[in-house]
């Protein structure tokens, strides 16, 4: 089975994740010979199936697939109205806290020499700012 993915990546995670060194190891715990596991980072192919099954809720997939996240995975919980039970956060803001500043500053782009000494010292070229009452947050 061809793939877009990265098998070697997702084997060295595997590994890590069961705090394994060798291939062989890995095959051991996938029930494989050593040489499939081998052939599955020489061919960028591999038994999803297999694979995620072994590893079961032991693993976040998107970790272990992708190299992206945590290792572990860790559910969080909602309870609102709205939904219930476990869910994933799939963003995470930037900002710590939630500015509630509803303006916009306006700049004199004729007096910057481009935006890069615009952006360089914004409050020198900073005119005023333009207040929006009644726009959500």
């Amino acid at each position: 089975m061809d793939t877009n993915l990265d098998v070697t990546g997702i084997i060295k995670r595997a590994k890590q994740a069961l705090d394994l060194k060798r291939d062989s190891e890995l095959a051991e715990y996938l029930g494989v010979s050593r040489a499939t596991v081998t052939n599955w980072g020489a061919r960028n192919s591999i038994d999803f199936k297999l694979l995620l099954d072994k590893f079961g809720d032991k693993v976040d997939y998107n970790w272990l697939l992708l190299g992206k996240g945590s290792p572990v995975h860790q559910p969080r919980f909602c309870e609102s109205e709205l939904a219930r039970g476990e869910v994933e956060i799939i963003h995470n803001p930037k900002a710590v806290e939630p500015v509630d500043d509803r303006s916009v500053t306006l700049y004199d782009i004729t007096a910057a020499a481009n935006l890069k000494t615009l952006f360089t010292n914004k409050q020198q070229y900073a005119l005023g700012k333009i207040l929006i009452p009644n726009i959500s947050v």
